[in-house]
C-alpha cells in the first residue's frame, strides 16, 4: 500500500518513493502528493533532483546523467497525484510540473495527456483505487493546472489488462482510453484565442487555437515545407527552425498567454517556455487519415502527436 511508503532520510540523503512511467510516448515520474513537501521551493529543489536538471541557472548539453529525465521535453514530465474522495465518489487529483535538461526553470502551467494515460494504472498500482470485479475499470482525473476533467478507462482480463501498441512504442502494453471533458480554452479561455480564425503573422496565415493546449495551426507548404519531412530533417534546417520560432512567439503573445499565477507572458518568456505554444504543421493526408501532422512541443519536434494536440 502506498500509504506505507514515506520519504526517509540516511547518511543526509533524503529518499523519495517514485513511480517512474512511460504514457504514451512520454515518460516521467508519478509522486504521492501527501508525500510532497508543502512548500514550493523545496518542491521544486525535489523536483530539480530527482529527475537531473541544474539546481540553478543554466547548463547547455546537460545529459542528466543523475536523474531520471532523458533530454527531451517529453522525458522530463513529474506528477504529483492522490485520490481525492468526495460525497459523489472518488477522483484522481493530477498536477504537472514540466522540467526541461538545460535549466532550472520548471512550468506548472500546462497538462499532459500523454503521461495522464499513466495515472490510472499508477492508481491502481498503488493500491489507492482497488479493482472492480467489472470488466471496465474507470477513473475520473481532475488536473490542477488546467482545470480540465478528463475520463480514463482501462479493461481487464483474465491475464490482466488489455494490451495495444500504439506508434513509436515497442510492443504492447496496458491500453488506456482518455476522454477530455470540455477542454476548450483549457489556459486562455477561449476556443480561438486571439478572436479570429485566421491571424496573419510574419507574413503566414495561422490558427491560433486552445483545445487543451494553446496551438498555433500552420501549412507546412507555406513555410516551404512537404510536411512529410523526417524529425531530423527539419532540425537541421536552421534558417526554417528559426522562422518558425519567429511565428509561434508571435502567435503567442497574440493569444496573450499567461503564468500560471496570471501574469502575461512576455516575448522572451515565450521564446524559452517549454510548454506553450505548441505548434503543428499540417499537410495533406497521403495514405488514409484526413491530415498529415508534424508536431513540436515546443523547443524541439515530436516525434508523434500527443494526445492533447489531437484535441
Amino acid at each position: 500500500m502506498m500509504a506505507a511508503r514515506t520519504p526517509y532520510r540516511d547518511h543526509d540523503v533524503w529518499h523519495f518513493p517514485v513511480h517512474y512511467m512511460r504514457g504514451g510516448t512520454s515518460t516521467g515520474a508519478i509522486l504521492w502528493e501527501k508525500i510532497a513537501p508543502r512548500d514550493v521551493a523545496l518542491r521544486e529543489e525535489l523536483l530539480r533532483h530527482l529527475m537531473g536538471v541544474p539546481l540553478a541557472g543554466e547548463c547547455p548539453g546537460n545529459t542528466q546523467t543523475t536523474g531520471l529525465g532523458r533530454g527531451p521535453a517529453t522525458s522530463n514530465k513529474v506528477f504529483f497525484a492522490d485520490i481525492e474522495r468526495t460525497a459523489s465518489g472518488e477522483r484522481l487529483v493530477s498536477t504537472l510540473a514540466q522540467l526541461a535538461a538545460t535549466h532550472d526553470r520548471i512550468d506548472w502551467s500546462v497538462n499532459c495527456g500523454n503521461m495522464s494515460s499513466a495515472l490510472q494504472l499508477w492508481a491502481l498500482e498503488t493500491g489507492l483505487v482497488a479493482r472492480s470485479d467489472d470488466e471496465t475499470q474507470h477513473l475520473t482525473i481532475f488536473n490542477t493546472n488546467t482545470g480540465v476533467v478528463t475520463h480514463s478507462r482501462m479493461t481487464t482480463t483474465a491475464q490482466g489488462f488489455a494490451m495495444a501498441p500504439i506508434p513509436g512504442v515497442m510492443g504492447a502494453h496496458p491500453a488506456v482510453e482518455l476522454f477530455l471533458q470540455a477542454p476548450v480554452g483549457a489556459k486562455t479561455g477561449a476556443l480561438l484565442p486571439t478572436g479570429s480564425a485566421v491571424d496573419t503573422i510574419e507574413g503566414i496565415d495561422v490558427s491560433c487555437v486552445d483545445v487543451a493546449v494553446p496551438m498555433v495551426i500552420v501549412s507546412a507548404a507555406d513555410l516551404g515545407k512537404t510536411g512529410y519531412e523526417s524529425v531530423a530533417q527539419l532540425s537541421a534546417d536552421t534558417v526554417f527552425m528559426e522562422r518558425l520560432k519567429r511565428v509561434w512567439v508571435a502567435a503567442g503573445e497574440k493569444m496573450r498567454l499567461r503564468h500560471a499565477d496570471g501574469r502575461l507572458m512576455s516575448q522572451e518568456e515565450i521564446a524559452r517556455s517549454e510548454t506553450v505554444p505548441k505548434v503543428c504543421l499540417i499537410a495533406e493526408a497521403r495514405q488514409g487519415g484526413d491530415l498529415c501532422v508534424r508536431y513540436l512541443t515546443p523547443q524541439t519536434l515530436h516525434g508523434s502527436l500527443a494526445v492533447s494536440g489531437g484535441c
